[in-house]
């Protein structure tokens, strides 16, 4: 594990001579697909084992994803819920499974520092998603609801109709939910020929406006933070299956507060969300760093450095803009990275 300020690796490559901006295909992708201005991954397949490829490419499935949503619609992973009774129920008390839901265990999670003592974990019927109801609140956290419900996409993508009735059945009685914490997810899927520099790739072209970065897995499936684990905001980039590369934007309390979502409805305007303001893609137009005037000052190695060194897009600009007083933002352009998670994120699925 690493940690940096601003992150640079030596393991990425030049991007101006091997990624047109203006070409999708060149990224792993086709732009061709079942709606309109949505990229489709491109497929692979063998003649001499193109039936069997087509049956498995198909009844492939894989735990937490929608093969329906990748390079699609985007959608919610995870949310939290802050639970307020109106009427309490007494199946709730009881512990009885309500319509629509399957109690699985209770699990003891009470300590000094845990905001409750006790997680009651389930299963929805219907989407066999998962549910965690948390109570038992911690009294030295009073400001705390004294229950929070957590749902998690695994067997379907959430949806707010799928909630509320997943909530009568594990609640029963009259409450209120509210937001207090969403991971809004886009799925990318590349070809299988493009796994090993994708990751890459696609991280060479994020700018955040995040300051803390933190990179694991140097030797394994790899995940890139960008924010800090308490900021209202946190951008995770990791792959979630060889061909799959999973961009999460977790949200929390005072974010959610921010832009006007204070129930469960008001989770779809996400959709309308300027993701701009923390993160976006670009990468320098082709050409760009061979054509820049350099300083004079600059000694020949230090050339050398700033024109063939292999930063990330987002390290190389900083280093344009504020040790050589170089204007970066006429040299770059919007990767077409970007142009598939706006389209994704118009179409989010809740």
């Amino acid at each position: 594990m690493r940690k940096n300020r601003f992150p640079e690796s030596a393991e990425s490559e030049l991007h101006d001579s091997e990624l047109p901006s203006t070409e999708l295909a060149a990224l792993g992708f086709s732009a061709t697909g079942p709606i309109s201005g949505v990229c489709e991954p491109k497929q692979h397949r063998s003649s001499a084992d193109e039936l069997n490829m087509n049956v498995h490419f198909r009844t492939q499935q894989w735990k937490g994803v929608s093969r329906d949503l990748t390079n699609r619609r985007a959608f919610i992973d995870r949310i939290k819920f802050n639970v307020y009774d109106i009427a309490p129920s007494k199946s709730k008390r009881t512990g009885r499974d309500g319509i629509g839901v399957l109690r699985t265990r209770r699990v003891r999670i009470g300590g000094p520092r845990r905001h409750y003592g006790w997680v009651q974990k389930g299963v929805c019927i219907t989407t066999g998603n998962p549910f965690g109801l948390y109570y038992a609140r911690n009294p030295h956290f009073r400001n705390l609801p004294a229950q929070k419900l957590e749902f998690h996409s695994e067997g379907q993508p959430l949806t707010s109709a799928q909630c509320k009735l997943a909530a009568r059945g594990i609640l029963g009685g009259d409450f209120e939910l509210r937001p207090s914490y969403i991971e809004l997810t886009f799925d990318i899927e590349h070809t299988d020929d493009w796994a090993a520099s994708f990751f890459r790739r696609f991280s060479n072209h994020l700018f955040t406006s995040a300051r803390n970065f933190e990179e694991m897995g140097e030797t394994g499936p790899r995940t890139q933070y960008f924010g800090a684990p308490t900021s209202k905001w946190r951008l995770t980039v990791y792959e979630k299956h060889a061909t799959i590369l999973r961009v999460e934007l977790s949200l929390k309390l005072p974010f959610l507060k921010a832009v006007g979502i204070f129930g469960a409805p008001d989770v779809l305007r996400l959709a309308e969300l300027d993701v701009r303001k923390m993160f976006r893609f670009q990468t320098f137009k082709s050409g760009a760093l061979a054509t820049i005037k350099l300083p004079r000052r600059l000694s020949s190695w230090q050339v050398q450095i700033v024109r063939k060194w292999r930063f990330r897009d987002q390290t190389l600009a900083t280093i344009l803009s504020r040790s050589l007083r170089i204007d970066s933002a006429a040299l770059l352009t919007e990767s077409p990275f970007q142009r598939v998670i706006d389209q994704m994120l118009k179409g989010l699925v809740w």
